[in-house]
């Protein structure tokens, strides 16, 4: 195991208990920049950044959906590592959905930020593309994923979130 847990976690085989879904898109003749009925906006990177720019798709054309709040990873490239909280939408191929195969056992702010931790990142690491650094969901079939206790995963999460506010809040005071 990766390091020591408390006697009270588990230790789980991350494809067992979470999917990994790839985005997709249609060609992007069928891209529109305003909105339009019976679109659907593409989320892509870019984004998620300082400089989106709004993609449109016809509905029937939208392979891939995300709610708002449900959590995407980077999968190529340049921005491979990068973890995202979704909109409303459609997820393009640079993107991949965190999907929970039970509901109630992983929390989603928990899995989050286990996806920005050293686990996940070193993962990342270690998997070599010849033509460009990605994954594929089966890629984490050896990873292991820490289970506290779903009430633990909340507390842990919230701390975290706490302590990234007060770290925004001295670099905003520097």
């Amino acid at each position: 195991m990766p390091f020591e847990i408390p006697t009270s976690w588990q230790w789980v085989k991350h494809n067992d208990f979470i999917s990994i879904v790839g985005g997709s898109q249609p060609p992007k003749s069928n891209f529109v920049s305003e909105p339009r009925a019976e679109y659907v906006r593409l989320y892509q990177i870019r984004d998620y950044g300082t400089s989106p720019v709004p993609v449109y798709i016809p509905i029937t054309l939208a392979q891939k959906f995300t709610s708002k709040g449900d959590i995407l990873l980077a999968r190529y490239g340049g921005s491979l590592g990068k973890v995202f909280i979704a909109e409303e939408g459609a997820y393009n191929v640079a993107m991949a959905k965190v999907v929970f195969n039970y509901a109630d056992i992983i929390h989603k702010d928990f899995a989050y930020y286990y996806y920005l931790s050293d686990i996940y990142q070193a993962k990342l690491k270690s998997i070599s593309r010849t033509a460009q650094v990605g994954f594929n969901s089966s890629d984490f079939a050896d990873m292991w994923f820490p289970l506290p206790p779903y009430n633990e995963q909340k507390r842990i999460a919230k701390q975290i979130e706490t302590l990234f506010a007060l770290i925004d809040k001295i670099t905003a005071d520097l």
